[in-house]
């Protein structure tokens, strides 16, 4: 999926730039919006990111995406996406979140290079067997990696691409049928449309990224298989 996202995103990789004799005398210094723009937009095939909606609920929420274009810091912390993104990760517009998880780069005199985890090791089993030895970087490019493999296999392809409705609906008819409803919350005065409720539930909710990542519902189960002293069978 393409994406347009703020050049704030990539902040850190512009700084360090800067401090490259031939790319600072490249690209002007790289102080003004077009020169910064021009230097990612030159490497934008090193730059292939994923975005993740918050609750986490299946592979559709989790998608790879190719930054095509930046947006002015002026802009804020925004990303622009296809339309299909709301049906797709089952977005409800009550301010759900979405983040973006970026590699670690190095800059090169040719411009940015993504962190590298194999350079040492001939075969990934090979690497396995000396993990201990990556520093952070490497190992957080080797997770992020792990994750694009999965999230983009031919085999994975019903999970990511089928809308989060399409398993959900089902489940939701059922279950109205069985609970019965205490009182009637529809909302017809159409307060949900005004600003005033999007701020209201923007403050209720400002707190949600705390302890979050790209497999955050995972994580709430692994808390209770550790807590339990339940495992997996693995040679049964």
């Amino acid at each position: 999926m393409q994406a347009r996202v703020s050049i704030l995103l990539f902040n850190d990789v512009i700084n360090e730039a800067k401090k490259n004799a031939k790319l600072s005398k490249k690209y002007n210094g790289l102080t003004s919006f077009y020169d910064k723009r021009r230097f990612l937009l030159n490497n934008k095939d090193k730059l292939p990111s994923l975005v993740y909606r918050v609750p986490t609920q299946s592979q559709n929420s989790v998608i790879p995406i190719d930054i095509v274009d930046v947006m002015p810091a002026s802009q804020g912390a925004v990303a622009q996406l296809p339309t299909t993104l709301t049906a797709l990760t089952g977005a409800d517009f009550d301010i759900d979140k979405l983040y973006t998880a970026v590699f670690n780069y190095d800059i090169t005199d040719d411009g940015i290079e993504k962190v590298n985890y194999m350079d040492k090791y001939k075969t990934f089993d090979d690497l396995v067997a000396h993990m201990d030895e990556l520093n952070t970087k490497q190992k957080e490019n080797l997770l992020l990696d792990i994750f694009q493999s999965v999230l983009t296999s031919d085999s994975n392809l019903l999970h990511t691409t089928v809308p989060l409705d399409v398993c959900t609906d089902p489940v939701k008819s059922v279950m109205t049928k069985e609970v019965k409803v205490e009182g009637d919350n529809t909302n017809h005065d159409g307060f949900s449309l005004t600003p005033a409720h999007q701020a209201q539930m923007r403050e209720q909710n400002a707190n949600s990224d705390t302890t979050i990542g790209p497999m955050a519902l995972n994580s709430v189960f692994q808390y209770y298989l550790q807590t339990t002293g339940l495992d997996f069978i693995t040679d049964p």
